[in-house]
């Protein structure tokens, strides 16, 4: 199974971060751009997205997410990813002193509605329910 940083990239992000730009792909042997093979490693990631095998995360393992529960934010460390047949959970584990064996699963659907990638969402969603519309 491939992991981060085990592909091959095909392309390159400018320094402000919005712009794609491909990379060069030297054909070695005739020495010019081979756009073939941009070509078929996008054609890989259609079919695999066309095959249910391509998923998309909110974020990555290892990466500081935050939730809610009674009226505190809860500052959670993502430890793995769960695959079932009916969706995809997050492990989650806390970062906080005060809750040291704290454990939760999260549904990746709940991305942005009971967990975040910014303490502020959380925050902002946190008041929102307490006003009563949540």
């Amino acid at each position: 199974m491939e992991g981060k940083g085990n592909m091959e990239r095909l392309t390159r992000r400018h320094a402000d971060g919005e712009l794609f730009r491909p990379v060069y792909v030297i054909d070695r042997r005739k020495g010019y751009v081979n756009e073939t093979d941009i070509i078929d490693k996008l054609a890989e990631y259609e079919d695999l997205e066309e095959q249910g095998k391509l998923l998309k995360l909110p974020c990555a393992v290892g990466d500081t997410v935050y939730s809610f529960s009674f009226e505190k934010i809860l500052t959670l460390c993502v430890d793995s990813f769960v695959i079932y047949t009916d969706g995809i959970d997050a492990r989650l584990s806390s970062k906080m002193k005060e809750y040291e064996f704290l454990k939760i699963d999260m549904d990746i659907a709940d991305f942005g509605e009971k967990w975040f990638s910014t303490k502020e969402a959380a925050e902002a969603a946190l008041k929102e329910l307490e006003r009563g519309n949540g």
